[in-house]
């Protein structure tokens, strides 16, 4: 439920931010840095991405500044070397895919 703290309104009812949501823990899941996925059920493994880049992206985040909380998150919360993980090509498809929702919702 972490994930979704700030997008749900007073009354609990969910902002149409859980289809965001949903679709870009499938994007990191896809993505799977750490090569995960094929080994765990589990599809939250990389819930503690979902607040920190669904609010960079709200707040007009470009995709050197996604590089920037990627690789930050990567090398301190993983405890990853970022220089072999595609972080750049990755930011990008985010960075478009979020700028397309934002104008099919205009």
């Amino acid at each position: 439920m972490t994930a979704l703290h700030g997008f749900i309104d007073h009354e609990g009812m969910q902002h149409p931010i859980r289809a965001r949501i949903v679709d870009l823990r499938q994007m990191l899941n896809e993505w799977d840095f750490i090569g995960v996925r094929e080994f765990s059920a589990h599809d939250d493994e990389y819930d503690c991405l979902l607040g920190p880049l669904l609010t960079s992206l709200a707040s007009g985040a470009d995709v050197k500044q996604v590089v920037s909380l990627l690789r930050d998150d990567i090398e301190g919360h993983f405890g990853l070397d970022s220089t072999s993980i595609d972080i750049a090509g990755f930011a990008a498809k985010v960075v478009v895919w979020w700028r397309s929702e934002q104008r099919s919702t205009e």
